[in-house]
């Protein structure tokens, strides 16, 4: 069996078994986005041009990891918290043309999220849930 059936056989239990709300039941897991630079969402490129000075700005792949931990309140409603590491990369090129001093760097921004949010399960079917979710999160930037 090779590791992409494996993987789909463990993703598809996962979702089927956990896909409701259990009152008094407790769940842990772990999470990985990337962050993919476009141009649709957010900014992609952005130019600052102040007299003397030129620059730009452009976004680079990122990407965020944490852990979340769900405690089911009732049979319709969770509480869902936990920790993630958010990771951005921007490439800078920046020149002063009347001194001929030109430059490009790179530059990482890093950032702790805890968030708190409800969660309310809405039955679709026997077996077939669907949720919506309403919180706050706090944001840290150490650097």
């Amino acid at each position: 069996m090779n590791w992409t059936k494996i993987m789909i056989t463990i993703c598809l239990t996962t979702m089927l078994n956990t896909g409701y709300c259990q009152k008094g039941v407790t769940t842990f897991g772990l999470q990985y986005k990337p962050i993919l630079p476009n141009r649709f969402i957010g900014f992609y490129e952005k130019e600052f041009n102040e007299d003397i000075f030129e620059s730009t700005v452009k976004q680079k792949l990122g990407h965020s990891a944490g852990m979340l931990i769900r405690i089911g309140l009732s049979d319709r409603i969770s509480l869902e918290t936990g920790i993630n590491f958010t990771q951005r990369n921007y490439r800078l090129n920046y020149a002063v043309p009347d001194s001929g001093y030109a430059a490009t760097d790179q530059v990482r921004v890093i950032s702790y999220e805890v968030p708190v949010s409800g969660l309310v399960y809405i039955r679709l079917g026997d077996q077939f849930y669907m949720n919506t979710s309403l919180g706050a999160a706090l944001t840290l930037f150490p650097s």
